[in-house]
């Protein structure tokens, strides 16, 4: 399996988004990844679709190792988390991604990804790219890549003024824009 600090190399090969395909019979996939820059709407698209079909599609609870706050329960928005476990298991290589907030660390756990597969649920998942390498390259996984393109500068500014955002400033839709751009010509 991919190992972020042990794969160097592999970090500077071209994560290959398309390849020659040939007729297969139908076979139900494991997961979905919905790949964009932020902003786009990755989140609402999955919102929309796991509302739409509940029976059908799910996303995993992030984990986290902040404190819950008045009122939150593990299990409802966050599996709450000791810090120092969650950087045993980020060592361990037990999270398909994970970063670090406000001094709290936050990912994405690959069991809960599994808890839902094996619930007999497509997987939906809104991840940054560097996360294919782990997911394309598993047939525990087989994942379904859906990338949701950035849309001109001009709609751009009309989601930031939409959403009356404080990243709506001109230099924040120009890196939005050109994030996309270049996750694009990856794909």
């Amino acid at each position: 399996m991919y190992k972020t600090k042990q794969n160097g190399e592999f970090d500077k090969a071209d994560l290959m988004l398309y390849e020659e395909v040939t007729k297969m019979p139908p076979f139900k996939r494991k997961t979905l990844v919905l790949i964009g820059v932020s902003g786009v709407g990755r989140r609402t698209l999955k919102n929309r679709l796991i509302n739409s079909d509940p029976d059908k599609f799910a996303s995993v609870l992030p984990h986290t190792s902040r404190p819950p706050r008045p009122l939150e329960e593990s299990g409802k928005a966050y599996w709450f988390t000791e810090r120092e476990d969650m950087e045993q298991e980020i060592k361990e290589n037990r999270f398909l991604e994970f970063g670090e907030h406000n001094g709290n660390l936050y990912g994405t756990h690959l069991d809960s990804i599994r808890d839902i597969i094996r619930s007999g649920k497509m997987c939906v998942l809104d991840c940054a790219p560097s996360a294919l390498k782990i997911l394309h390259n598993s047939a525990e996984f087989m994942p379904y890549v859906i990338f949701v393109a950035s849309p001109g500068m001009e709609q751009l500014k009309q989601l930031y003024a939409e959403r009356r955002s404080a990243h709506g400033s001109q230099r924040s839709l120009q890196v939005s824009l050109l994030g996309g751009l270049n996750v694009e010509s990856i794909c």
